[in-house]
């Protein structure tokens, strides 16, 4: 059997023709979503993704998953559970209303130093330019530290496929995250402020009451936000599940190839991000999604948290430990609460990334990214034996960084050569392999050293920063590009 063209909703119909699953939606780009008819219970084993072959003969290859024999029946290029993940945060509420210092974290960061460098700080600033977004739980819209931060009309709900509502809260973490990341400066409430006090957030809504949700309507929100334009600061703190083809493609395709940056909390599991495979952060290593910047979390001593994950593909830690932010409740719309988690780390990086877009506009994805690593100096006490690639987040020493790169001056014109008249031919490189070409196969292509990302950067480009990189144990000799260290571990065969 030789298919020449696909319809990728034809050939997820015809599997689910073929087998005991349902046909639930199209997520576009060839991908569709199936479910277990009659099984709802049965979690993410319940829901299937496949992407359907173009001009590519799938006889003879084995059987996948629960599909069965229907995989041999259809025309499908790959198959793979539609995970679930979940909130990576704890709730430590203080009903008494003493809940110590919980803002802590913003004089951590040096945000107060780095406020007083944002023009218009001293005064009610205007709204931003650039908008930030959040893919979460939503937010209180009428929260008094979200009203008229987090913009309804740019909000969306997607539940198991279907735009359901416009982003509204009913679980409270995406209004604790929301908060941290964009709650209003002097505003009303109990003196929330978040880092980038100015700043317009977009919601999108993914997470359902008890905080978890399908991947495959991640995807759908990351979508929508890129047509909203709300795409250049997108903070999730979500983890859970493993690879999944679809959502790698669209964090590339609609976040890192447009010039944004997604912000992704390491999770909370305690764990080596590349030993265990900690999804969506550690989609930072693989070809196409190096604007996935991974963020663990540090407590008020400058420790790694015990329960954050960790490694050398996290470059960055930010407060995660007793954090004080807007929550969601039925009770009130002014309700404040303390949480734990790399969740609650994560909207602290997308609030600095967020309030540097919007003071240098000309800097990249790319360089936002790399200063933001570049100035986290301050080393995390590591728990037990557990280390992080980088360091501490600074919020003054980033905006001070970004600041130089926006002003270094165009480079002087290099000479044009005299023309030679037979030059000697030198080798070509390698070329890089398409982004766009499906794997050959439904297995996760190889976490490789990336390369630096191919976004447009402002002309003319700055100088590359620095790294002052380590080896480690078990991994290859790092690479530095652009500020960052990058390690790859070492192969079963020994040789880097």
């Amino acid at each position: 059997m030789r298919v020449e063209a696909e319809d990728a909703v034809a050939a997820g119909q015809a599997v689910a023709a073929a087998s005991d699953m349902a046909f639930v939606q199209s997520l576009g780009d060839g991908f569709v979503v199936l479910e277990a008819r009659g099984e709802p219970s049965r979690a993410s084993t319940s829901r299937l993704a496949i992407r359907s072959a173009a001009a590519r003969s799938n006889a003879g290859l084995a059987a996948v998953s629960l599909l069965g024999e229907a995989v041999m029946l259809a025309r499908v290029a790959s198959v793979e559970e539609d995970f679930i993940v979940q909130a990576q945060a704890w709730a430590t509420e203080c009903p008494d209303g003493r809940c110590g210092p919980g803002l802590w974290g913003m004089d951590a960061i040096r945000a107060p130093q780095a406020w007083a460098l944002v023009t218009g700080a001293a005064v009610a600033p205007a709204s931003s330019a650039v908008l930030g977004s959040v893919i979460d739980t939503g937010a209180q819209y009428e929260h008094p530290e979200l009203d008229g931060q987090a913009v309804r009309a740019l909000g969306a709900t997607y539940l198991s496929g279907v735009l359901s509502g416009d982003g509204a809260d009913d679980n409270g973490h995406g209004t604790h995250v929301t908060g941290t990341m964009a709650g209003r400066w002097g505003g009303a409430a109990g003196g929330v402020a978040g880092v980038a006090g100015n700043a317009d957030v977009a919601e999108c809504k993914f997470l359902g009451p008890t905080g978890s949700g399908y991947t495959s309507d991640a995807i759908l929100c990351i979508k929508h936000l890129a047509a909203k334009g709300a795409h250049f600061v997108i903070n999730n703190s979500w983890a859970g599940g493993g690879y999944n083809m679809a959502l790698h493609y669209a964090i590339r395709d609609y976040v890192c190839a447009r010039n944004g940056l997604f912000v992704a909390a390491a999770g909370n599991s305690g764990a080596n991000v590349a030993a265990s495979g900690a999804f969506p952060a550690y989609y930072a290593t693989y070809a196409g999604a190096e604007c996935v910047l991974p963020v663990a979390a540090a407590d008020s001593a400058g420790a790694l948290a015990s329960f954050s994950n960790f490694g050398p593909a996290v470059p960055l830690a930010a407060p995660g430990v007793g954090i004080r932010s807007s929550v969601w409740t039925n009770a009130t719309t002014a309700a404040e609460a303390v949480w734990s988690g790399t969740s609650m780390a994560a909207p602290h990086v997308s609030g600095v990334a967020l309030l540097l877009r919007n003071e240098f506009p000309a800097l990249s994805a790319a360089q936002i990214k790399a200063v933001l690593v570049s100035t986290a100096t301050a080393r995390v006490t590591p728990y037990l034996a557990r280390e992080l690639g980088g360091g501490l987040l600074n919020a003054e020493a980033a905006y001070n960084a970004a600041k130089a790169m926006a002003a270094a001056p165009a480079p002087a014109p290099s000479p044009s050569p005299s023309p030679s008249p037979s030059p000697s031919p030198s080798p070509s490189p390698s070329p890089s392999p398409s982004l766009s070409a499906p794997p050959p196969s439904p297995s996760p292509p190889p976490a490789a050293t990336p390369s630096p990302s191919p976004l447009p950067s402002p002309s003319p480009s700055p100088a590359p920063l620095p790294c002052n990189c380590r080896l480690r144990a078990g991994y290859c000799p790092p690479r530095c590009s652009g500020g960052t260290c990058y390690y790859k571990r070492v192969p079963r065969r020994g040789r880097c």
